[in-house]
């Protein structure tokens, strides 16, 4: 486990106002082109059957990370890559990658390395603190180009400074990407759970039968969705403008997000009926709501199934035998159709606990990076700008 070392910060009490904001007196404001080496004119793009001809070891690098890789490199040590177009700039921490060792690099991303006493994490981190959308060109396809990238300003601290507020930042970075390893490993085991339960169970089984989707336990039914469904609730959801940030019910989408917003508008509660699972047409997300709530958007399905199947079970057997989503078409018609498998309503609650326990470790976990990268984005306003120093 990672964990950070004993650093001595202190309160900065002389600032002084610039066109990034305001920032420590003795630090300076310099342009790019003073610090950086651009070196786009090195990248080139490749075609994806020119990729898989050279498939290969090194990693293959567009405006928002690894493309693929191949058995070719352009570029050998580390850089800052910077997205130069695309759909990139909605979200800047994704528009800016830090990259080390051998790599190729295409004709959307810039090729940045820190000179004259800036170093290249100190530029990483600055680059996804300070909001460029000044900088930015265009509307349906925004632009970062290079003139423009030069002209952008960066706080310029000590070199001891920048290397003492890079190294806190990646602290934060090192343990954010322990617990998403731990996420992603406690997927893999449900992922691998969901395969065990579904086709031997959790109860002893001595006898097996061969069915269309494989062997099964013996007394195991077959049936197709509709025909576990009690009631179907089609709700038209609230609009865009009538879901607020805070409130005192939640809004369900169809989205992958858990929660949409909030509302306190009474009458859009749904609070009968719980739990519901709720399909997304459209995108084929399901979702277990066991507390009352509105609906937001078009597309939600809200599905009670029958009271001799545990309602728990059948929110994971719909994940595990939903249809693929194909673009924006209507995807309930197929999921109605679609098998599933029914043990005993014992067997059921059985399974169904098992696999919670897992993903209330993976929420546990979710929370803990959620909360891990909004103290990460406190302390970046806080050493980016220089109100609180690090003692050398």
């Amino acid at each position: 486990m990672i964990t950070m070392e004993r650093i001595n910060f202190y309160k900065e009490t002389s600032f002084k106002d610039t066109e990034i904001g305001r920032i420590a007196e003795d630090w300076k404001i310099v342009m790019l082109d003073e610090k950086v080496d651009i070196l786009d004119k090195y990248r080139m793009p490749l075609k994806e059957q020119e990729r898989k001809e050279k498939k290969g070891v090194y990693p293959y690098c567009g405006a928002n990370g690894i493309i693929d890789y191949i058995n070719e490199y352009i570029f050998d040590g580390e850089y800052v890559l910077f997205a130069e177009d695309g759909g990139y700039f909605e979200k800047f921490e994704k528009s800016a990658y830090l990259m080390k060792g051998k790599f190729w690099a295409n004709n959307h991303v810039h090729i940045l390395q820190a000179k004259n006493g800036l170093i290249n994490l100190f530029l990483y981190y600055s680059l996804i603190y300070l909001d460029l959308t000044p900088y930015v060109v265009g509307s349906t396809r925004k632009k970062l180009n290079q003139s423009a990238l030069k002209s952008i300003k960066i706080p310029f601290p000590p070199l001891e400074e920048q290397k003492a507020i890079a190294k806190v930042l990646k602290d934060f970075d090192d343990l954010l990407e322990i617990i998403d390893k731990q996420i992603k490993k406690l997927e893999r085991i449900k992922k691998g759970l969901m395969n065990e339960y579904f086709t031997k169970g959790i109860f002893k089984h001595e006898k097996f039968k061969n069915t269309e989707i494989g062997s099964i336990p013996e007394a195991w039914e077959i049936v197709k969705v509709k025909d576990c469904i009690y009631r179907i609730i089609s709700k038209k959801g609230l609009k865009e403008n009538e879901i607020k940030t805070s409130g005192k019910y939640p809004i369900i989408s169809q989205g992958k997000e858990k929660i949409l917003g909030f509302t306190d508008n009474q009458k859009e509660i749904i609070n009968e009926d719980l739990p519901l699972i709720v399909f997304g047409d459209h995108t084929c997300e399901v979702k277990y709501v066991n507390f009352p709530f509105a609906v937001g958007g078009e597309g939600v399905k809200l599905l009670k199934p029958l009271s001799d199947i545990y309602p728990l079970f059948f929110y994971y057997a719909l994940k595990k035998f939903k249809p693929k989503a194909e673009h924006y078409r209507r995807h309930f018609k197929l999921l109605k159709d679609r098998i599933i498998l029914l043990p005993s309503l014992e067997e059921q609650k059985a399974i169904a606990e098992r696999l919670k326990a897992v993903d209330d470790l993976i929420e546990t976990k979710q929370k803990e990076k959620e909360h891990l990268e909004r103290a990460k984005k406190k302390v970046m306003d806080l050493l980016l700008s220089g109100k609180v120093r690090i003692k050398n």
